[in-house]
Protein backbone atom coordinates (compact mmCIF):
# COMPACT_ATOMS: atom_id res chain seq x y z
CA UNK A 1 0.00 0.00 0.00
CA UNK A 2 1.44 3.65 -0.62
CA UNK A 3 -0.23 6.78 -0.77
CA UNK A 4 -0.59 9.45 -3.14
CA UNK A 5 -0.11 13.31 -3.28
CA UNK A 6 -1.15 14.58 -6.64
CA UNK A 7 0.12 18.38 -7.00
CA UNK A 8 -0.96 20.57 -10.09
CA UNK A 9 -0.96 23.75 -11.80
CA UNK A 10 -3.89 24.01 -14.08
CA UNK A 11 -3.10 27.02 -15.77
CA UNK A 12 0.35 26.02 -16.63
CA UNK A 13 -0.43 22.84 -17.53
CA UNK A 14 1.89 20.76 -14.70
CA UNK A 15 1.42 17.80 -12.52
CA UNK A 16 3.25 15.60 -10.57
CA UNK A 17 2.36 12.85 -7.93
CA UNK A 18 4.70 12.36 -4.68
CA UNK A 19 4.52 8.96 -3.37
CA UNK A 20 4.83 7.93 0.34
CA UNK A 21 4.75 5.15 2.25
CA UNK A 22 1.94 6.25 4.28
CA UNK A 23 -0.39 9.55 4.78
CA UNK A 24 1.02 11.48 8.08
CA UNK A 25 1.12 15.01 8.82
CA UNK A 26 4.95 14.66 8.20
CA UNK A 27 4.24 13.06 4.78
CA UNK A 28 1.83 15.57 3.83
CA UNK A 29 4.18 18.52 5.05
CA UNK A 30 7.56 17.11 2.80
CA UNK A 31 5.26 17.23 0.05
CA UNK A 32 4.08 21.31 0.27
CA UNK A 33 8.01 21.95 1.19
CA UNK A 34 9.04 19.99 -1.78
CA UNK A 35 6.54 22.43 -3.40
CA UNK A 36 8.16 25.61 -1.80
CA UNK A 37 12.08 24.58 -1.84
CA UNK A 38 11.82 22.61 -5.50
CA UNK A 39 9.21 23.84 -7.62
CA UNK A 40 8.47 27.30 -6.45
CA UNK A 41 11.25 28.92 -4.73
CA UNK A 42 10.92 32.25 -5.56
CA UNK A 43 7.23 32.60 -5.15
CA UNK A 44 5.92 35.37 -2.51
CA UNK A 45 2.85 32.97 -2.43
CA UNK A 46 1.47 30.19 -2.64
CA UNK A 47 -2.47 29.27 -2.95
CA UNK A 48 -3.31 25.79 -2.03
CA UNK A 49 -6.78 23.79 -2.57
CA UNK A 50 -6.75 20.89 -0.81
CA UNK A 51 -9.89 18.16 0.65
CA UNK A 52 -10.12 18.85 4.67
CA UNK A 53 -8.15 15.94 5.62
CA UNK A 54 -7.22 16.40 9.54
CA UNK A 55 -3.61 16.21 8.23
CA UNK A 56 -3.45 18.89 5.74
CA UNK A 57 -3.28 22.23 8.16
CA UNK A 58 -0.29 24.18 9.52
CA UNK A 59 0.26 22.17 12.63
CA UNK A 60 1.36 19.50 10.24
CA UNK A 61 4.40 21.96 9.31
CA UNK A 62 4.83 23.53 12.64
CA UNK A 63 5.63 18.87 13.51
CA UNK A 64 7.96 18.44 10.82
CA UNK A 65 10.03 21.87 10.03
CA UNK A 66 11.42 24.24 12.22
CA UNK A 67 9.09 26.53 13.41
CA UNK A 68 10.78 29.69 11.90
CA UNK A 69 10.46 27.70 8.40
CA UNK A 70 7.09 26.35 8.99
CA UNK A 71 5.60 30.43 9.54
CA UNK A 72 7.61 31.64 6.25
Amino acid sequence: MANLFPVTELLRGWRAVRVSPQRTRRDWAACVKDLIDVHYPDAERIVLVMDPLNTHSPASLYAAVPAAEASA
